[in-house]
């Protein structure tokens, strides 16, 4: 929704080819070509979250190993210290530049 929204009433309104990309609790993209969403053949084409880059990596919550997601959302840094205090743990990220 973030990506329509921007590309109706903000930055991308000038654009027809768009990239926008969301990093959050998962990672995700919507591309937009000759002013259209892209949507892929599957309907996933901005699922790229999902792609494999380590095959030893932590499980992701699709069930696969290694997703970028799984390494780098705010779910994997948020759930990277469960014994720690959430709340201490947040600040000390803010401090050392955010996650």
């Amino acid at each position: 929704m973030m990506a329509l929204a921007e590309k109706h009433f903000g930055l991308g309104r000038e654009l027809n080819d768009a990239l926008f990309v969301e990093v959050g609790m998962g990672i995700g993209a919507s591309i937009f070509i000759d002013g259209k969403l892209y949507r892929g053949p599957g309907g996933s084409a901005g699922e790229f979250g999902h792609m494999t880059i380590d095959e030893d990596g932590p499980l992701c919550s699709c069930g696969n190993r290694g997703c970028l997601e799984a390494m780098a959302s705010g779910a994997r840094h948020y759930s990277c210290c469960p014994e720690c205090d959430r709340a201490r743990c947040q600040l000390e990220g803010a401090r050392n530049g955010g996650w």
